[in-house]
């Protein structure tokens, strides 16, 4: 089911003022804060600014350029500059927050609306996308989401064996050829994920990939019910890091469904 206007609004409210703090913390480290918030948090996609294609951190002010985001860096530019150097503090988040936020309500219930819904998610928790595809690589790109909200997607993993399952008999049919089941995700890395993957999954996990603003590394502060993920965030500010970094992790086809037959009783007829 969707998540609510509230969950929503508490979670852009708090992971913004994380965000802020987290790229003071970039800042420190030499990246210029106007490249630290734009490139490496989430807060643009949370404004009614973002139109779902274009984002600042993808293209050169050459190719285009979203002047009431400059405009903003602006003045975020100025709230960071009068403030003492070190981490950003309460009240420094709470002033950044106010800028940010009149661009952010208005895209509160398009956000809400958007959220996956299992009409519109055939496989449940996990989804691809043909357009990934350039039909030589031979892999099946997975894509996970979670309609289930307010539950957890881990609360039946039995369930997630079977959409799984499904998805990449579907994938294999409409490309024939694939041979490798392929994730770029936080998730890679969280353990109940891995359950439904043979061991070489886990093995295969890729170092972590740069920073970006994305879900790959942001959708960790996204808790169940839509809301912010305390322990995540908590994380972050105690550490400077993310708790589980996107990384990339792959394995053989056959293996997956071997492994989904073994462990979850998934019937091996017609895996190929």
């Amino acid at each position: 089911m969707p998540i609510t206007l509230e969950a929503r609004r508490s979670f852009v409210r708090q992971c913004t003022c994380l965000s802020v703090w987290f790229a003071r913390r970039l800042s420190q480290l030499g990246v210029p804060i106007r490249q630290a918030i734009t490139n490496h948090t989430n807060v643009y996609r949370f404004t009614d600014l973002w139109d779902g294609k274009n984002h600042p951190a993808e293209l050169s002010p050459d190719e285009w350029c979203d002047e009431k985001w400059e405009a903003l860096l602006d003045a975020f530019e100025h709230i960071h500059a009068k403030h003492d150097p070190g981490n950003a503090s309460a009240e420094m988040e709470a002033e950044a927050l106010e800028l940010f936020w009149p661009r952010m309500e208005p895209a509160l219930p398009r956000d809400v609306a958007a959220w996956p819904t299992l009409e519109r998610m055939p496989f449940g928790f996990f989804n691809y996308n043909l357009s990934d595809e350039n039909g030589t690589d031979g892999k099946i790109v997975l894509h996970l989401t979670n309609p289930f909200a307010p539950a957890s997607p881990f609360d039946d993993m039995p369930r997630r064996a079977r959409e799984l399952a499904a998805l990449l008999r579907d994938a294999m049919k409409k490309m024939p050829g694939k041979h490798t089941v392929y994730l770029q995700s936080w998730l890679a890395g969280f353990p109940p994920l891995q359950t439904l993957f043979p061991p070489a999954f886990a093995l295969s996990a890729s170092p972590p990939t740069p920073l970006r603003y994305h879900l790959g590394w942001w959708g960790q502060l996204i808790d169940r019910t839509g809301d912010i993920h305390q322990r995540h965030a908590q994380h972050i500010r105690r550490t400077g890091w993310f708790r589980y970094p996107n990384i990339q992790c792959c394995c053989p086809l056959d293996d997956t469904f071997a492994h989904l037959h073994t462990h979850f009783g998934i019937p091996l007829e017609n895996s190929r």
